[in-house]
């Protein structure tokens, strides 16, 4: 159905018939990249969360989320943006707090990219801003974005949270 309709953005829930959502996710970034998925499921432990977004999710959201809340989701997603629930993303940002830090360990890709964007790439696995991270390098936002564009194509990601994934060790 996606194939023949070809939306920007495609809700997918956890548990389907035929084929779980993870599954259905790492199709769509296989066949279909430019559409971006975002979960809409009642499942808000770690497997599914970290699973749908390294497979290349755009948001999760719990099904208790406000309509509002959802259509808002579904704009920012398709001008490529990265929605996630705010019970998601504090369970991603524990997450991270718990991981070695990130210069600690090497990450697939990272011979691609130049000493800077790796030191970039770091600091927003760690989930810093570009504010943060501009002014620890002592360059401006507008660099720290060039950087953070670069890493992405050089590593054929979609957005932050992709890099993060891909850092975490």
């Amino acid at each position: 159905m996606i194939a023949a309709r070809r939306p920007d953005v495609a809700l997918v829930d956890m548990r389907m018939p035929g084929m779980d959502g993870v599954e259905l996710i790492t199709r769509l970034a296989a066949e279909q990249p430019r559409v971006a998925a975002i979960v809409l499921s009642t499942f808000d432990e770690d497997d599914y969360i970290f699973g749908a977004l390294r497979a290349g999710a755009t948001g999760y959201l719990l099904k208790d989320c406000s309509p509002e809340d959802l259509v808002s989701a579904v704009h920012r997603v398709a001008r490529g943006e990265t929605v996630l629930g705010s019970p998601v993303a504090a369970r991603l940002v524990a997450e991270l707090r718990h991981a070695p830090p990130p210069a600690a360990t090497a990450f697939r890709g990272q011979e691609l990219l130049s000493a800077r964007e790796v030191e970039v790439a770091r600091m927003v696995a760690a989930g810093a801003a570009n504010r943060e991270i501009a002014a620890r390098l002592f360059i401006t936002e507008g660099t720290v974005k060039n950087h953070v564009s670069s890493v992405l194509r050089k590593l054929a990601l979609r957005d932050r949270i992709q890099l993060a994934l891909r850092v975490k060790p």
